[in-house]
C-alpha cells in the first residue's frame, strides 16, 4: 500500500495480520493485549518458535516403541528355546 500512497489506519492494518496468521499461532496471538503490529509480530514469532520447538521434540516414552521392542524381545526368547520345552513334555518309550 506505501507504493499506491495509500494511508491505511492502523487497526486495518493489524487486522490484516493476524487473520493471516497460522491457525496455531493465531489462537494464542488472539487471546494478548497488544497495542502496535510491532508487539503482534513479536509474539506471533515467540509463538511460532515455541510450536516448533514442542513438535521437535520427541517423546522419551512412547507406549507403541516400547510394546513393539517387548514383543520383539519375547518372540526372540522363544525362539531361543528348545522345541521340546515349547511342545510341553515329550513322552519316550523305553
Amino acid at each position: 500500500m506505501i507504493q499506491a500512497n495509500i494511508i491505511e489506519d492502523r487497526k486495518v492494518i493489524i487486522a490484516r495480520f493476524i487473520n493471516r496468521l497460522n491457525r496455531d499461532i493465531f489462537n494464542v496471538v488472539e487471546l494478548q493485549h497488544y497495542v502496535k503490529l510491532k508487539d503482534i509480530v513479536h509474539m506471533a514469532t515467540n509463538v511460532e518458535r515455541q510450536i516448533k520447538r514442542k513438535s521437535s521434540v520427541r517423546p522419551l516414552f512412547s507406549s507403541t516403541s516400547f510394546s513393539s521392542s517387548w514383543r520383539l524381545n519375547l518372540k526372540r526368547k522363544r525362539l531361543a528355546q528348545p522345541k521340546s520345552l515349547l511342545m510341553g513334555k515329550v513322552k519316550t518309550n523305553l
